[in-house]
């Protein structure tokens, strides 16, 4: 019926492998199922301000002083946000 709809196919989300039943219940549904892998530093997250934060923090000061037109801080945007997607 679905396919007839057209329906597109529904997320059910992450889930822990500490918890069967509802693993079980998402596998009853599921088209593919792929494991989640998450990275740690083995250093861990430095404190402070990183030089990243700072030059962030700057551009976006200048991109939104009000001599700055929104044509030119909406194009920088642009640019810098394929930078982070």
């Amino acid at each position: 019926m679905g396919r007839r709809a057209r329906a597109e196919p529904g997320r059910l989300g992450v889930s822990d492998l500490d918890q069967p039943g509802l693993l079980r219940f998402k596998r009853k549904y599921a088209t593919d199922e792929k494991r989640v892998v998450v990275l740690r530093s083995a250093q861990g997250p430095k404190p402070g301000k990183s030089d990243v934060d700072v030059l962030l923090r700057e551009i976006t000061r200048l991109l939104t002083d009000e001599s700055v037109s929104d044509d030119v801080t909406g194009a920088a945007g642009s640019v810098l946000y394929r930078l982070f997607c």
